[in-house]
């Protein structure tokens, strides 16, 4: 690699945000871990204080907009933990995983990032046996802007 590629990993303080940010570290990449903080300490230790960790949110645009700043790539790693989590925060889980994926995509358009990586949430299969998913009521929203119906966003 000629020039150090940076690359801003979503979800840091997550198991896999933050197994992600100490692997990319190691091969060379100049990593930015964005997330929640609560893991920061036991990564930075993990990758010797080479990986930049900011602490934020999916929901805070304006953040995101500065984290994406500069990255070659974007690894978006970031969700609500597990179909509990969500089932029990329904409003919340959307907030972070729709909204907040709207505004990582809006902050590397705004950036000119050339990468996007996205991984999804195991909670999107579901751990039911079976469950009857109409499409018409989960993605009941356009993009740009617009909400689903019943759901703020904020």
């Amino acid at each position: 690699m000629s020039e150090t590629r940076r690359v801003l990993v979503t979800g840091a303080g997550g198991y896999v945000g933050a197994a992600l940010v100490v692997d990319l570290q190691r091969r060379g990449f100049r990593v930015v871990g964005y997330g929640h903080s609560a893991n920061f300490p036991a990564l930075r230790a993990r990758t010797d204080g080479a990986a930049e960790l900011v602490e934020g949110d999916l929901t805070d645009a304006r953040a995101l907009e500065r984290a994406v700043r500069g990255a070659d790539a974007v690894v978006h790693a970031a969700s609500f933990a597990g179909e509990r989590s969500c089932r029990r925060d329904m409003p919340g889980a959307v907030r972070s995983i729709v909204r907040g994926t709207r505004h990582v995509v809006d902050a590397i358009a705004a950036g000119g990032t050339a990468r996007l990586v996205h991984l999804s949430t195991y909670a999107v299969y579901s751990t039911l046996i079976s469950l009857r998913v109409v499409a018409s009521e989960v993605l009941t929203f356009t993009l740009p802007g617009r909400e689903p119906s019943g759901v703020p966003w904020m």
